[in-house]
């Protein structure tokens, strides 16, 4: 008996630890990629970028969210390869800030970035699989960052699946980071991707069979083309510290993407280069016959309009559907169309539900399909990425000439000029209020303590524009003068077509002409021009006037940031967050055991703190930490890092 049970127990433990550590699969519907890339300090990450942009542009993948970071460096020495960011990363992935950010220059707000992205597709239920190429030191900080939102360590485990397939990456990692993601989160070591037969493809080669395909004028894959004679432009002329010595001899090194590999479970379909190159860089359709889609006449510019006219050169093998689809950070609309056998030119339509702002952040996502089938059968896929969208030539533009400063205040009858579909969209054609302006938009008097006028009557599915000029790339809080009768109204704010706060809702103030101020925290924007729009979710508010200010973090942090040495960026506090009871530990590099340190409360006061060093460390004691969020600054008046503290 007790052997019997005995060997029960033993067939227990053995089932719960391999239900624990069974392999997550990626769900194209719901999962994201997170692809971190170091680009320090040889070229294989550029190999492997160029790569991995193949692949998304590929049926396989077609659709999938991803976000790409550059610069998710450790302890290595030598250099950044800043000759990729950002022309050749726009290039692959889109924007910057929108599908990628670059971690060298702003390790801080690529965290924030990348946090908040995260957070939405596991709050959508889904699962980011983390492609390490690179050391873990992004990856930790980005687990503290989401810890520290709110996200469950139990979350953190079983959600965040970690690849990475090179021990050399692991050995140039922060070891205690890394140690920390190994037990934090669902970590998987896979074989090493520089060689052959060993479990994983082995994609890196001296032959320069493969550079010279992807970049001949016959590679029927435009994309793939475009992406591989960037690539090896680049580690040409790149000085790298450490030169790859397959890349310099014209041979190939995407050994990284050996975990996209795992990650999408692609097996024998590309586990060897040669195939990977057949289907990837050479040859995009998945299935066999003649289906050929080309994205070739596709613009690149197009001015705002509620419809997009476009022409596709298609061979079909049979009768197939055409789609085009029309995204920004997300899908807007799609047309489509039914093509018998043969080849020819399909003209289709889309249909937006608006004019979309001016912008330079759009796609066309273009596929020939079985008629009457989704995505998931496409027979042959091509994209365009940075379609510029115009203000429809002339017709919008600022209301007065002048796009509105920001940081500053603007007021809501103030939205550009341009008409209906272009500058706003009203559900009738009068001022229903009859002031300031004659067109659609219904302008009263407001009653307001600051302000002339208020938009009223704003019913679902409106929307105002304005063109800004944002002074300084930094983070902003948006504040939006609202007011409801019923407690019904809800908007959002959008920058060039993204959505930057979430659907706000408006409380019940007392009155129309009652107002309150609702504020969204924390959003990135790049100096520059940008269009917001005010969009209505659901009608019954008013709109007095909405403004963007610096951030209190963004106040605190000094310019000297974005460009952080290595040891004060290694500075560590714990534990996050913060309990009631025990006390916060700042972890320091040696070269800065004589920072100061300074507390801050949200709205950037500087609160009292008291603490002790202990060589390395600085205690703080737990009762100078309010309850809630405060920032701590480490470091000197010419280097410091702000770290976010949650109590």
């Amino acid at each position: 008996m007790k052997i019997k049970l005995l060997s029960i127990l033993v067939l227990l433990v053995v089932t719960w630890s391999t239900e624990i550590h069974a392999r997550q699969y990626f769900d194209k519907s719901k999962d994201l990629l997170l692809a971190n890339f170091d680009l320090k300090p040889d070229e294989d990450d550029i190999h492997s970028a160029a790569a991995l942009a193949s692949m998304l542009q590929h049926p396989d993948l077609s659709g999938i969210e991803y976000y790409v970071v550059a610069g998710a460096y450790g302890i290595q020495g030598g250099t950044y390869i800043t000759s990729a960011v950002p022309g050749f990363y726009n290039s692959l992935f889109g924007t910057q800030n929108q599908k990628w950010t670059d971690a060298h220059t702003n390790w801080s707000a690529s965290v924030t970035r990348v946090r908040d992205k995260v957070k939405s597709i596991l709050n959508a239920g889904g699962k980011v699989f983390v492609q390490e190429a690179g050391q873990s030191d992004f990856t930790y900080d980005l687990c503290q960052a989401l810890l520290n939102d709110g996200v469950t360590a139990s979350t953190v485990l079983s959600k965040i699946i970690v690849v990475q397939h090179s021990q050399w990456n692991e050995d140039q990692a922060t070891q205690w980071k890394l140690t920390w993601v190994k037990n934090n989160t669902d970590y998987n070591k896979i074989d090493d991707g520089n060689s052959s037969n060993n479990g994983t493809p082995g994609y890196n080669t001296s032959n320069t069979t493969w550079m010279n395909q992807a970049k001949a004028s016959g590679n029927p894959n435009t994309a793939s083309k475009n992406y591989w004679t960037l690539a090896d432009q680049i580690c040409d002329n790149w000085n790298a510290s450490w030169e790859n010595p397959n890349i310099a001899g014209g041979g190939v090194d995407f050994s990284d993407c050996s975990e996209n590999w795992w990650i999408f479970d692609i097996g024998s379909d590309a586990d060897n280069i040669s195939k990977f190159w057949n289907r990837y860089v050479i040859n995009t359709p998945t299935t066999g016959g003649a289906d050929d889609i080309n994205c070739s006449q596709l613009p690149t510019s197009l001015a705002s309009s509620s419809t997009i006219t476009v022409s596709v050169p298609y061979t079909a093998s049979q009768s197939r559907d055409v789609v085009v689809e029309f995204w920004s950070s997300s899908w807007l609309g799609n047309g489509s169309t039914t093509v018998g056998a043969g080849s020819g030119t399909a003209t289709i339509s889309i249909n937006l539900s608006s004019a979309p702002p001016a912008g330079s952040n759009y796609i066309f996502k273009t596929s020939i399909r079985p008629v009457g089938t989704n995505w998931q059968q496409n027979t042959d896929f091509c994209q365009i990425n940075n379609v510029t969208v115009t203000s429809g030539g002339s017709s919008q533009s600022a209301y007065g000439g002048t796009a509105w400063a920001i940081p500053g205040k603007v007021e809501a009858q103030n939205y550009d000029n341009g008409g209906e579909g272009v500058a706003y969209h009203d559900t009738d054609a009068s001022n229903n209020g009859g002031q300031y302006r004659t067109d659609g938009v219904d302008i009263e008097n407001t009653g307001d303590s600051s302000g002339t006028y208020n938009i009223g009557w704003m019913n679902t599915g409106e929307w105002l524009e304005y063109t800004t000029q944002f002074n300084s790339s930094m983070d902003y809080h948006f504040y939006t003068r609202v007011s409801s009768i019923n407690g019904n109204g809800k908007f959002k704010i959008l920058v060039d077509g993204n959505d930057v706060s979430g659907t706000k809702s408006v409380p019940n103030t007392g009155g129309w002409q009652s107002y309150t101020t609702l504020t969204t925290s924390n959003v990135n924007i790049s100096a520059g021009v940008h269009v917001v729009r005010i969009e209505v979710v659901s009608g019954g508010m008013n709109l007095n006037f909405w403004s963007a200010w610096a951030s209190p973090s963004a106040r605190m942090i000094s310019e000297v940031e974005t460009t952080l040495s290595e040891d004060i960026a290694q500075v560590h506090v714990y534990p996050v967050p913060l309990q009631q009871h025990g006390d916060l530990t700042v972890q320091l590099p040696k070269s800065h055991q004589d920072s100061q340190i300074t507390l801050f409360a949200m709205d950037g006061k500087q609160l009292p703190i008291k603490y002790h060093q202990e060589h390395a460390k600085i205690i703080i004691a737990n009762t100078s930490i309010p309850r809630g969020i405060s920032f701590l600054r480490v470091g000197t008046n010419t280097q410091a890092k702000t770290i976010r503290i949650r109590k």
